[in-house]
């Protein structure tokens, strides 16, 4: 039974959610755990670069290394590997005990995924939470469970960071410390909660960086200069550093990643676990580690749960340290070949006996041999090694030049990115044979050149213009949600009290509310608004309500309902737009978008379905120009009705994150989507290649973009404000 089938399959509101677990075996890796997780854990790969994950949870006040609420896992697909990190934070006592499962069953989920790496986190994500949402809903409410999940799936040297719900990641760079918090954005949903959830995705480099995941209680706890503080310290130090500040919480899990070469010291201790005898203690960084955790148990009773268990942790994780092994064996014991004291004087035996130089000089010859052997391969073994890791260096390069000069004539973007990735595998493998070798830093220029071409990122700078500051203009409380184009002006859609105003471009006046939640129009209480389309062939701005009432408003006259023809039977309405005369609703609860014909004063028509019922997803918003654009979270589709084609914005650096508001122009065949979680307006030529992006530090919450008629200026609707700039031709 695979994982949420159980929760499927319930016959009663008071059984719990059986989540399925099946380890997922990934390839052969030399690993030495550290076992107190203060010490971070290495796993050597001897295919790509060493990826460090360090942990620690403290449950019930006890500290652990491995805590229920962190799931480890490697999915192996061809010549591919891909780590996945979960940490899952419940978000009520009750989800508490089910918390382990959920993020066990995920993890399941995207090892059996063989998408992409977004997509299987997106896939594995969406059906957890249809499952768990699907059991909560045939349990009492008291029964219910939802969780926040943070993941970080990791691929050569890059880390995917997907977030829903609650949870923490702080990333500590060259660039400085980033929060990330998906509670914060679109993805605030949790898993198994009443809404439909949308991740929040990230991608980065873990070269040169840390990635610390939290639950959120810690980063409430000691706030964010803590924890900037303790990654300061380094990798080596960090998480011994935390937990001094964070030995005093009850429940927590933190986790750390970095991208470090493996130090002598930890190959010396891999021996001693080996059962390897070592002598002496360890050098720095790791006796730093251990005196600080040792510090940090001393400010308790050593046998206090926490504290015992954290020292004997430490103990454990440090073979090396002991100090009842002397160099000939346990001190004051016999054994084989053991003196019972140094320096011991051998008594031959009464009467002469054997001769004991007769005895050993055999054994001395054949030692002076071995010892011969030994001289000759240590003076030949370094040429040898020198020979190899030049050979290794050589094909890394030359496989590098290939891949770029195959990135240079791909036949489009996307498969040019894929050629840049191998180049960039190949280069960090070179850089990590000689890491001075000047073709290592030329080749990654040349990466990065070609790179940013294909990125196509304009910067607009003093290029963007602030239309309209909300604060002071628009009457408190606002959320504002999504614009529109028409008539010369802009239409504006507030949820908050359920408003839409229009905005006269010219600068003359303020924004007019021309429609209000409770409001009477031609008889008809007006209800939230939950769609707008500017009806350029009636001069109008229709807007479809939570009724579901059709309202129209011409330029400066009140609105009035018209007819929308069985717009009882829809089953939701998540955008409307229009196209000719005809009216377009997107309904994605019914996988349809609906097409009315004009009659009457409004669409007095037989509605008929252009998709065929088909799986629509989190279908957002779209936009219609003979074709259908249907925008997701993470995704835009392209339709020609009844047929899906491929999929848009080929090519593009990284997938679009919490997408908000699409616009066509269609005299460009472009395509423009908001891209909140990227912070950016990415477009798209209407086969579906990805053409470039516009970015600007005010693009930090985008919630829509409108075109104007021409196409000649974009509109950008923020939080905040609105903005406008010129789109490059």
């Amino acid at each position: 039974m695979s994982a949420f089938e159980a929760v499927a399959t319930q016959e009663t509101a008071c059984e719990r959610p059986a989540l399925a677990k099946q380890q997922v075996d990934g390839p052969e890796i030399a690993a030495y755990t550290r076992a107190d997780g203060l010490l971070p854990t290495v796993e050597t790969d001897t295919r790509r670069m060493s990826i460090w994950v360090g942990r620690y949870a403290i449950v019930e006040g006890a500290v652990r290394e491995h805590g229920p609420a962190f799931v480890d896992r490697t999915r192996t697909r061809e010549d591919e590997t891909v780590r996945l990190l979960v940490l899952v934070e419940p978000v009520d006592a009750r989800s508490t005990e089910f918390a382990p499962q959920v993020a066990d069953a995920v993890a399941e989920l995207f090892a059996r995924e063989s998408l992409s790496v977004t997509g299987g986190l997106l896939r594995a994500l969406r059906q957890a939470h249809a499952n768990l949402a699907e059991w909560n809903r045939r349990s009492l409410r008291e029964h219910a469970v939802s969780v926040g999940l943070t993941c970080v799936a990791i691929r050569d040297g890059e880390a995917t960071i997907a977030q829903v719900g609650p949870g923490v990641v702080y990333v500590w760079g060259p660039e400085g410390l980033t929060r990330i918090a998906a509670a914060e954005g679109d993805g605030a949903a949790p898993v198994g909660g009443t809404e439909s959830i949308t991740p929040q995705f990230q991608s980065l480099l873990v070269e040169h960086r840390m990635l610390l995941m939290l639950t959120s209680n810690v980063d409430k706890a000691i706030g964010q200069s803590a924890v900037a503080s303790a990654l300061a310290t380094g990798a080596e130090r960090a998480l011994a550093d935390l937990f001094t500040r964070t030995r005093n919480i009850t429940d927590m899990t933190a986790a750390l990643v970095a991208d470090l070469d493996v130090p002598e010291e930890v190959l010396a201790a891999a021996a001693a676990e080996n059962g390897e005898p070592q002598q002496g203690t360890p050098a720095s960084p790791w006796r730093d580690v251990w005196e600080a955790a040792s510090a940090t148990v001393s400010t308790r009773s050593v046998d206090s749960g926490a504290g015992s268990d954290l020292l004997g942790a430490a103990r454990r994780a440090l073979p090396n340290l002991r100090r009842d092994r002397g160099p000939y064996g346990n001190a004051g014991q016999g054994g084989p070949g053991a003196l019972s004291r140094v320096g011991a004087r051998r008594v031959a035996p009464p009467g002469g006996g054997l001769d004991v130089a007769a005895h050993w000089r055999p054994i001395g010859v054949a030692l002076a041999a071995l010892l011969a052997v030994v001289i000759v391969g240590w003076c030949a073994l370094p040429g040898m090694l020198t020979q190899d890791r030049s050979t290794q260096l050589n094909d890394a390069l030359a496989s590098a030049q290939g891949h770029i000069t195959a990135a240079q004539s791909a036949p489009d973007v996307a498969k040019s990115r894929i050629e840049l990735d191998a180049a960039r595998s190949d280069i960090a493998k070179a850089r990590g044979l000689k890491s001075d070798e000047p073709k290592v830093s030329a080749l990654q220029t040349q990466v990065d050149s070609i790179a940013k071409s294909y990125d196509a990122v304009v910067d607009l700078r003093d290029g963007l213009k602030r239309v309209l500051a909300f604060d002071g203009s628009i009457t408190a409380p606002f959320n504002m949600v999504t614009a529109t184009f028409g008539d010369g002006a802009l239409w504006l859609v507030e949820s908050q009290r359920g408003r839409v105003f229009r905005l006269d471009l010219s600068g003359k006046s303020d924004p007019t509310e021309v429609y209000r939640t409770g409001a009477t129009y031609g008889g008809t209480t007006a209800r939230d608004p939950k769609a707008i389309a500017w009806d350029a062939a009636g001069g109008r701005l229709l807007i479809a309500d939570a009724g579901p009432t059709l309202f129209s408003i011409t330029p400066t006259k009140t609105p009035v309902p018209i007819t929308l023809r069985g717009a009882k039977d829809l089953k939701s309405i998540g955008a409307i737009a229009t196209y000719g005369n005809n009216l377009y609703v997107l309904d994605p609860q019914a996988g349809e978008v609906w097409r009315y014909l004009p009659g009457g004063d409004g669409f007095d028509s037989e509605r008929s379905g252009l998709l065929g019922s088909i799986d629509l997803g989190d279908a957002r918003a779209f936009a219609v120009d003979g074709d259908f654009y249907i925008l997701g979270g993470a995704s835009l589709r392209h339709f020609s009705p009844p047929r899906e084609l491929p999929p848009m914005l080929q090519g593009v650096d990284r997938p679009i994150a919490s997408a908000a508001g699409v616009a066509a122009d269609a005299q460009r065949r472009l395509i423009y989507v908001g891209d909140r979680g990227g912070r950016r307006i990415v477009v798209t030529d209407r086969d579906g290649t990805y053409r470039r992006q516009y970015r600007h530090p005010q693009f930090v919450d985008i919630r829509g973009v409108a075109l104007s008629a021409d196409g000649t200026t974009a509109y950008v609707l923020t939080g905040d404000a609105l903005y406008s700039f010129s789109p490059t031709p």
